[in-house]
């Protein structure tokens, strides 16, 4: 009957298994709604992506992002524009920084390399680099190094702008100002050196004149 040991038994598992229906009810609505979450979280991410991608494909600076292996995790096209390598090329391999953009001693690459990924520093330089062709190209090359929560660097993503054309229009204006200044030093040293030649010059015509022809003076 109810009131016995069994029938109270049967309430009790009855009511325990009713608690873990609603349970499980709840943790399905929880993995439904985890679910739609994550779906839209992925979602923003990859279209934020996107619009990251969109964006610096369109700006003149090369745009790159290096992991903690070496391993070119992106880099927009511009590196192919202005350089001549491909995409393919500079994410293929670990080494493609180390010798086609940094092409520096290897103390000074190591240095960068732990400013960017052991310190945390990051680093602002100026470097040249060659292109495909071997022409130099002159770079201004900042790092910004991206950390994860527990402090370590997860990446390092930097910019390199291309002033070549900057270098040579400095250049040709410290050329023009040199020889701006070598005038003025050249009139200047004329303009002293023509006032004692003329005083000069007229007493020696002037001795010349005031002497006979046979005088060995």
């Amino acid at each position: 009957g109810p009131g016995d040991e069994i029938g109270r038994l049967a309430e009790a598992l009855n009511r325990m298994l009713d608690s873990l229906k609603a349970k499980r009810n709840q943790l399905e609505l929880h993995a439904r709604t985890l679910e739609k979450k994550v779906a839209e979280r992925t979602s923003e991410l990859v279209a934020s992506e996107e619009k990251y991608r969109t964006l610096v494909e369109h700006v003149p600076l090369v745009v790159y992002r290096i992991l903690p292996d070496g391993t070119t995790e992106f880099v927009n096209s511009y590196l192919t524009d202005i350089l001549g390598y491909s995409i393919e090329e500079a994410v293929r391999g670990k080494n493609f920084w180390f010798e086609k953009i940094w092409r520096c001693e290897r103390a000074e690459s190591e240095e960068l390399w732990r400013s960017s990924f052991e310190t945390g520093e990051g680093y602002r330089v100026e470097r040249v680099v060659r292109d495909r062709d071997g022409r130099p190209l002159i770079f201004i090359d900042h790092a910004i190094p991206t950390r994860d929560q527990d402090g370590n660097v997860r990446w390092v993503d930097g910019i390199m702008m291309d002033i070549t054309e900057l270098k040579n229009f400095q250049e040709m204006a410290l050329k023009s100002e040199e020889i701006r200044l070598l005038e003025e030093i050249s009139s200047y040293m004329a303009h002293a050196i023509r006032n004692p030649l003329s005083s000069a010059g007229g007493f020696a015509r002037r001795l010349q004149s005031g002497l006979p022809g046979n005088d060995p003076n």
